[in-house]
């Protein structure tokens, strides 16, 4: 096991310390997300990925440059890689540290909606706030089970996620 530096630091919170390493994990977080969000919406670039994504052929009819794009999406996506490592990297881990987040990360896509980046999101909050409700009321060691519970039950309710294709 590797021990974090900031594992010892807190921040009180009203009645609740918070880690630093949460803290700046959060900010990292929050940051690459709002700066993703304006670069895909906001730029010229970023609707031609989008565009890319969704209809390859439109837009290339459209004078966009596919092939730029693929590389662009390829280091953008290997850069949110990098971050996610660095900010799963704050945090005690051991060998075997990396699966779970994985299948989390699989979870919140999943409930979510294929393709749907604002609806990751609110599944990831969901999903964060149940698990920390969960804990609350049913223990430590059911914090996984209801993330898990959550999932199969969204899945049954809603085979596209929760703001994906219902059909």
């Amino acid at each position: 096991r590797i021990v974090s530096p900031y594992e010892a630091a807190a921040i009180p919170i009203g009645n609740f310390r918070m880690r630093v390493d949460y803290v700046i994990a959060v900010a990292l977080t929050a940051t690459s997300l709002l700066a993703l969000h304006l670069f895909l919406a906001k730029t010229h670039v970023g609707r031609g990925l989008r565009a890319t994504s969704q209809n390859r052929r439109a837009a290339s009819f459209m004078g966009v440059d596919v092939d730029k794009m693929d590389m662009l999406s390829f280091a953008i996506g290997c850069s949110l890689a990098a971050l996610a490592g660095s900010i799963l990297g704050m945090a005690p881990f051991d060998p075997y540290s990396g699966s779970l987040p994985a299948i989390k990360a699989f979870a919140v896509v999943t409930l979510g909606g294929p393709g749907s980046i604002s609806g990751a999101v609110v599944a990831g909050l969901l999903l964060g706030l149940a698990e920390g409700v969960g804990t609350y009321m049913l223990g430590g060691g059911w914090r996984d089970a209801v993330s898990f519970l959550i999932l199969t039950v969204v899945l049954v309710a809603r085979p596209g996620g929760l703001r994906g294709e219902t059909g």
